[in-house]
């Protein structure tokens, strides 16, 4: 057990600096996309509006997210299983973000696919579902509902919205499905490791001690 516990906190730091890389590439990415679209005829804003929407108010939500990750991380008062959802949640909810604010790029999509595998590593069936159901709800919400960037176009308006937001959604299902399939293999594997160690175990204390005498 205490094995299995060292393991699932070195899958969390993991986990969580994995995140963070997440969120500091998206903001590198933003910045230089921010000075290629400023310097070109593509802005149909102001420059502070630009900025303030698509770099700051982005970035700033997706790094209070992280804060609370690492105290989730760091706390002595939440369970070892309360970590691993907080921050599995946290890093849904970064997707989330990136996706509301840069809809218009369809690879967005599949940042909640990353957010479901992600989860495997922990072996968790509940987790994975809790985590595929919130990114896959998340998703949809900000497909129907936010409309941050002033030019969006529903998915109801394009054909092309349309067939992008229903091929994610099977692609993220299929991905769910694929996890919980993995997990299941894992789950025996980790499973089968554990029953030979506790034959090793056995087996080492019946050499150790006569039947006969004790």
């Amino acid at each position: 057990r205490k094995e299995y516990q060292r393991i699932d906190d070195a899958r969390l730091h993991l986990h969580f600096k994995i995140a963070v890389g997440l969120v500091v590439f998206a903001f590198l990415v933003e910045c230089i996309m921010g000075l290629l679209i400023v310097n070109s005829d593509l802005l149909s804003t102001t420059v502070g509006i630009y900025i303030w929407k698509f770099i700051v108010f982005p970035s700033g939500v997706n790094f209070l997210a992280l804060m609370v990750g690492a105290m989730a991380i760091k706390s002595n008062h939440l369970s070892q299983n309360k970590k691993i959802y907080t921050v599995s949640l946290v890093f849904s909810f970064i997707c989330f973000v990136l996706f509301a604010v840069h809809h218009s790029f369809s690879a967005t999509y599949y940042l909640f696919g990353m957010a479901i595998v992600l989860t495997t590593i922990y072996v968790n069936f509940r987790l994975t579902a809790v985590t595929a159901v919130v990114s896959i709800f998340a998703m949809i919400f900000s497909e129907l509902f936010i409309k941050w960037d002033l030019d969006k176009v529903s998915i109801f308006e394009s054909t092309d919205r349309l067939g992008d937001f229903l091929v994610a959604c099977f692609i993220l299902i299929g991905c769910f499905l694929a996890c919980m399939v993995e997990i299941s293999y894992g789950k025996q594997k980790n499973e089968a490791s554990i029953r030979k160690e506790l034959e090793r175990k056995m087996l080492t204390q019946k050499l150790m001690i006569d039947d006969l005498t004790g």
